[in-house]
Order: structure tokens, then C-alpha cells, then sequence
């Protein structure tokens, strides 16, 4: 469910005026944690918005976030990446 809400989120939003993009997913160990990446190379997304976002999907991803006991983070450079981690 994150990821499809992430991917839609992207698709909506991250390619406005352009006619494509590009969306990345990775899910990977590192040490003890599980690492899953949600980028695109579209406009960017600011990182103080997404705690304070009015999008029920990201609201979604914040809840099932910290349901799972993970940690979010976004960066905003050359686009969007959202960066989940949970202990493995």
C-alpha cells in the first residue's frame, strides 16, 4: 500500500507540463534494516510537507509508516525520493 500510494502520488503530481518520467523503487537490506526508496526525477516535493500534508494518501503512508514501526524521510533534489526505513 505504500508504495502504490507513493508511485500514485508521483504519477499525479511529480510530472506536471512534462510529457514523461521516471519513478524508481528499491527495497534493500542495510545492516539490520530494510531500506525501501520511492524516487522520481520530477518536480520535487518539499520535505517540510509531508507531515503537514492534507493528501489522505499521504496520510495513509505516515500511519502505515509508523504502524510498522518505520521512519520516513523525503528529499527534494532533481525530484522526489521518500526513504523508509524498518528494522529488519
Amino acid at each position: 500500500m505504500i508504495i502504490n500510494e507513493l508511485v500514485t502520488n508521483a504519477l499525479k503530481h511529480a510530472f506536471n507540463g512534462r510529457i514523461q518520467g521516471t519513478i524508481y523503487i528499491s527495497f534493500k537490506r542495510v545492516k539490520d534494516n530494510l531500506e525501501l526508496r520511492v524516487a522520481d526525477d520530477g518536480i520535487g516535493f518539499p520535505a517540510n510537507k509531508l507531515q503537514e500534508s492534507k493528501s489522505l494518501g499521504l496520510k495513509l503512508v505516515n500511519i502505515l509508516v509508523r504502524q510498522l514501526n518505520g521512519k520516513i524521510s523525503v528529499k527534494s533534489h532533481d525530484g522526489s525520493c521518500f526513504k523508509i526505513i524498518f528494522k529488519g
